[in-house]
C-alpha cells in the first residue's frame, strides 16, 4: 500500500468516526487538533500505570489518522 492509499483509507476511517474533511478554512484547526492528540499522547506516557499502553496506542493512532486525513484532503 502506498502513502496515498493509506491516506485515503485513513480519511475514510476518520469520516466513519465523525471527523469531517479538512477544508482550507478549517485547516489551521485540523492541524491544532493533531497537536491536541500529541499532548494527549504525552499525558498517556506520564503515568502508564494510570493510563496504560492502550491509551498511548490509541492517541498515536489518532495522530496518524488525523495527519493522513489532512494529507489526503
Amino acid at each position: 500500500m502506498n502513502l496515498y492509499e493509506l491516506a485515503e483509507q485513513s480519511a475514510s476511517i476518520a469520516k466513519q468516526n465523525g471527523f469531517d474533511d479538512p477544508t482550507w478554512d478549517t485547516l489551521p484547526m485540523k492541524v491544532m487538533l493533531v497537536v491536541t492528540e500529541v499532548v494527549e499522547a504525552v499525558e498517556a506516557t506520564t503515568d502508564l500505570n494510570k493510563y496504560g499502553l492502550d491509551a498511548l496506542s490509541e492517541e498515536l493512532a489518532d495522530i496518524a489518522l488525523r495527519v493522513l486525513a489532512i494529507l489526503h484532503c
